[in-house]
């Protein structure tokens, strides 16, 4: 079954659990935060306001399209490949699509929960882990540096 194929009423109605043998990106969402991800009436409303989708063109890279890959991992649907995890770390949470919403999607806390689980379900390269260090130990740390 294809999470694209579902009507609304069927996934509200089945509340379509997952099995024991897949609960890592599964679990990314409890249930009150999925009935959040199935506010989204799809409008496109927000489109505009991303800045991501704007300079990139791809629906991937949309509130929309984020919205539609944290569903995929809920559902069981989508695994956490770069493929996935991709479009959802590049979005700058600069929130502007919750304005634009007329659904009340709480799309920050939504992408939030999403990083967290991918932060510690995906290992970080050498490289990652060093300018992450150097981003929060060094340059925020001293007031100076953050004045040039």
């Amino acid at each position: 079954m294809n999470f694209r194929d579902l009507s609304f009423s069927e996934v509200t109605s089945e509340r379509l659990t997952f099995g024991s043998e897949k609960k890592n990106s599964q679990q990314l969402f409890r249930e009150a935060e999925f009935d959040n991800i199935l506010k989204c009436v799809h409008c496109g409303l927000c489109l505009d306001s991303c800045p991501t989708y704007r300079e990139l063109g791809d629906e991937k890279d949309s509130p929309r399209g984020r919205l539609y890959l944290m569903r995929g991992l809920w559902e069981g649907e989508l695994d956490l490949t770069p493929e996935v995890t991709a479009p959802l770390s590049r979005c700058l949470d600069c929130r502007a699509c919750e304005t634009a919403c007329p659904s009340g999607v709480p799309y920050g806390e939504l992408l939030e929960k999403a990083r967290g689980v991918i932060h510690e379900t995906q290992p970080q390269s050498l490289k990652e882990r060093m300018l992450r260090t150097l981003l929060l130990k060094g340059l925020f740390h001293s007031t100076f540096l953050l004045t040039l």
